[in-house]
């Protein structure tokens, strides 16, 4: 793969990663991967999820694990250039912290880095420690949503907290296919609708702590793959206790809209890979033209 072949793939990532981020899913606001983005906002905040949610413990488990996600050639068994390395942190108030940093095999560095900050209370930022930026958006949702939209650890993680509180369901997300121990974690073995095998632990708060992404038409379109190729995620380490503080640190950046943010980590990326001065610049024009990120500015206005 030439540079400019990474440029415009680590570009392409850059892109699915930022249009993948939807409020109310696994992790606080943020998919993990494309199967995860079928998790519609749909909760219903019922006297029972409110109920539920005063009588829960208001401290949680702490702990940051990271995983490594490769993407393989199906063929021939060898990781494809570009590799992920994902940290997920809990402090025991509930706040969580998302780190996704993307890795070329050829650099032990990463070239990219990103984190996600979801607070009790719903407010979400993200932050591109690269290029000094942020971008926030403000509690609305409330910390009763937050809490009833995660996964519930007591469904094997198959299902939300306000589905298995208000119906008793199971499998109304995820169908359990088996039960493993990973690192002497709990953990579900379980899969989506078009195949892809999750593996979360309810000992974790339903954290994923392993993917596994066949080669489909479906899947292809959703990870933006070249046929004949698998996605796997695997764990790396689990590290209970207080999380690095530098983890959920906002010092480093000065708020601006999504738009912006984006776009110059966009070309932050390209130019870091090789890319010419014109594919640079047309990697932020692509987000300042994009009407998703033109939507993110109007709701981050309302905020702001």
């Amino acid at each position: 793969m030439n540079i400019k072949r990474i440029a415009k793939f680590t570009l392409l990532i850059l892109l699915v990663a930022a249009l993948g981020t939807v409020t109310g899913t696994l992790f606080g606001n943020t998919r993990i991967k494309g199967s995860f983005q079928r998790l519609r906002i749909n909760m219903r905040i019922s006297s029972q999820v409110a109920a539920a949610f005063q009588a829960a413990p208001k401290t949680y488990k702490e702990y940051t694990i990271v995983t490594q996600e490769d993407q393989i050639n199906a063929a021939t068994g060898e990781r494809i250039e570009v590799s992920f390395r994902t940290t997920r942190a809990q402090r025991s108030d509930g706040t969580r912290a998302l780190i996704r940093e993307v890795h070329l095999t050829r650099k032990d560095t990463p070239i990219t880095h990103k984190r996600e900050i979801t607070y009790p209370d719903s407010r979400f930022v993200t932050l591109f420690d690269d290029v000094k930026l942020r971008s926030s958006a403000a509690a609305f949702r409330g910390p009763v949503f937050i809490w009833g939209n995660r996964l519930s650890p007591e469904s094997d993680c198959t299902s939300r907290r306000e589905n298995f509180i208000v119906d008793g369901k199971r499998e109304t997300i995820f169908k359990l296919i088996g039960k493993e121990t990973v690192n002497g974690f709990a953990v579900s073995k379980l899969q989506t609708g078009n195949g892809e095998l999750l593996w979360l632990s309810p000992d974790l708060d339903c954290e994923a702590v392993g993917l596994e992404v066949p080669d489909t038409a479906e899947t292809r379109k959703e990870q933006c793959a070249q046929p004949g190729v698998i996605t796997k995620d695997h764990l790396i380490t689990v590290t209970m206790g207080t999380p690095d503080p530098a983890l959920f640190d906002e010092s480093c950046c000065v708020e601006v809209r999504p738009s912006q943010a984006w776009s110059e980590q966009a070309a932050f990326g390209v130019q870091l890979t090789g890319g010419s001065i014109v594919e640079v610049n047309q990697a932020r024009l692509d987000i300042l033209n994009d009407p998703e990120y033109q939507r993110k500015d109007k709701f981050w206005s309302l905020g702001h």
